[in-house]
């Protein structure tokens, strides 16, 4: 009885095992072919003929995906010549390296390719083209701006939030930062001696974008001035040189170069924070100006309760001690210069603070800003509104006495800028 069940249970199983509906479905398969994959690279801003680009793509990683999953993982020069994939849609995507938020010398290269795999069918990838994604950054100072310049003369260039990278007047390497998004800042501060004063100043780039290389160059700059002769007529002459910084902006996609505004930044004649001198209407009184000032942006607005913002004089016992501050296309810079009294009698550098700042890219000076509850950094950047509280500040000045003048200069997102002046009076 026992052997009859058992011939029963194998006879069944092997009828079960003919019945073509039980057999596993295996997914349809095509065959992808590497050994043709050729990977290269297209750099149109390299510092060399782009005919003459020999980059070495032996270590490139090589990547098929599909969708968002990762489904196999090579080095380009250790590919397989062939491989198996189940019918449906993939891409192939290289890449040079690990990017990093920062590096010298590292461009990161990047090429994808979409492909089909269909049944029983080989599948050739061909060319695969890798482009620069990262954001190129290159300093330069010309050779007849060198000679006013001091040995400890640097631009510390900042890309996002916390991406650095310093420059000095020999390096002759060049940055490379991570492009996170395409809204990006990029701030290039310039910290040195110019024919012996110490300057720092900020220029900022809005809507940076990756794939694109930054070519900062500071130079020298003449400036011509309108010096009426004794018969009244109009003549050019050269008499007053000046700093100024241009920069060149190139697209790696478009190849168009975008040249932005020349910006005075140093003349011997004047120091920090004092406007450019104008040519006089009297040349033998050089204190009276034949030109007004220019008016400063109607876009940036500066008001106060409490405060003369016009040149007026301040007593050191007012408060609160406030500045509010109106820039309807964003805050960009927001830049403070000290004079009088309070540089004279006192080390600004021993309260971590400077007789020049600039809130937006404080430096090594954030904290000290912070500690006297100026806002720094991002609490200024893009702001369209913002109280400049200096009424902790203001009774400090007491200690040293006299007068201490204090220039606020405002620049916004699309290079406007506007300035107040706040003189206070600790007698």
């Amino acid at each position: 009885m026992i052997k009859k069940l058992l011939y029963t249970a194998v006879a069944a199983l092997m009828l079960t095992g003919c019945d073509d509906t039980w057999k596993p479905q295996l997914d349809k398969e095509g065959q992808l072919s590497l050994s043709d994959m050729q990977l290269g690279v297209d750099d149109t801003e390299a510092t060399i003929s782009r005919a003459d680009i020999n980059v070495d793509v032996s270590n490139f990683t090589v990547q098929i995906k599909q969708g968002e999953s990762v489904l196999n993982t090579w080095t380009y020069s250790q590919m397989p010549e062939i491989i198996s994939l189940p019918t449906g849609d993939y891409t192939v995507y290289a890449y040079s390296h690990e990017v990093q938020k920062q590096e010298w010398n590292a461009p990161y290269y990047v090429g994808s390719k979409d492909f089909k795999i269909n049944e029983n069918t080989i599948t050739n990838i061909g060319n695969v083209l890798c482009k620069l994604t990262n954001i190129r950054v290159t300093v330069t100072f010309t050779d007849d701006l060198r000679k006013h310049l001091g040995s400890d003369t640097k631009v510390t260039v900042v890309a996002g939030e916390d991406a650095t990278l310093t420059y000095d007047q020999d390096t002759q390497d060049v940055g490379y930062f991570q492009a996170i998004d395409n809204s990006m800042t990029l701030a290039a501060t310039f910290t040195g001696k110019i024919d012996g004063v110490d300057y720092e100043f900020t220029k900022t780039y809005t809507d940076v974008k990756g794939g694109t290389h930054y070519n900062i160059v500071f130079s020298v700059k003449t400036i011509d001035t309108t010096v009426p002769d004794e018969g009244g007529d109009i003549t050019t002459g050269e008499n007053a040189s000046g700093i100024s910084i241009s920069t060149a902006i190139t697209s790696v996609d478009s190849d168009i170069t975008v040249n932005l505004d020349e910006e005075i930044i140093h003349n011997p004649e004047f120091t920090p924070g004092q406007e450019d001198p104008e040519t006089p209407s009297d040349p033998s009184n050089p204190n009276d100006p034949s030109v007004d000032p220019q008016p400063g942006s109607d876009n940036i607005i500066f008001t106060s309760t409490t405060l003369d913002l016009n040149g007026g004089t301040n007593s050191t016992s007012i408060t609160p001690a406030v500045v509010n501050i109106t820039a309807a296309n964003g805050i960009a810079n927001l830049e403070v210069t000290i004079s009088g009294s309070l540089t004279e009698n006192c080390d600004l550098s021993s309260v971590g603070l400077a007789d020049y700042f600039d809130l937006a890219y404080p430096g090594n000076l954030e904290a000290g800003l912070k500690s006297l509850g100026f806002p720094t950094g991002d609490e200024v950047i893009g702001k369209t509104s913002l109280n400049f509280d200096i009424t902790q500040f203001v009774p400090l000045l007491n200690i040293y006495g006299g007068v201490s003048t204090f220039v606020i200069k405002v620049t916004d997102q699309n290079g406007e800028s506007n300035s107040a002046t706040l003189i206070f009076d600790a007698d």
